[in-house]
């Protein structure tokens, strides 16, 4: 019975040191603090998708210095618009700046009801 008590500490020091060798410390970068393209991309697409909105599509339109940029959203099938994406030096992390989002007008369709006489 001694002996296991014994051994039972052994085991978990070696475990302990076995499994501790492979943690690596990974740096993960948020979307709301990485200024690259691709964050901010995936920025916008979690701030539109928690807000309800699908998308089909994000384009960048244009961009600008110190990390900003506007974004074309197609959303769902009547929907898109524009998002402006600036990067806060101070706060190191993305915001939103500006954003117009509306709908598309669906075409009417003309009827032309004048008969002709001769």
């Amino acid at each position: 019975m001694k002996f296991y008590f014994f051994l039972i500490p052994i085991y978990l020091i070696t475990q302990n040191a076995i499994y501790s060798q492979n943690d690596e410390e990974y740096e993960v970068l948020n979307p709301i603090n990485d200024y690259s393209l691709e964050g901010q991309i995936q920025y916008i697409s979690e701030l539109l998708d928690s807000s309800g909105y699908v998308i089909n599509s994000i384009i960048v339109y244009q961009t600008l210095p110190n990390n900003a940029r506007v974004f074309q959203i197609d959303l769902d099938e009547n929907n898109g618009g524009f998002v402006f994406i600036r990067w806060d030096k101070k706060k190191k992390e993305n915001y939103l700046s500006n954003k117009l989002i509306e709908k598309k007008k669906k075409k009417k369709k003309k009827y032309n009801y004048k008969i002709r006489r001769n």
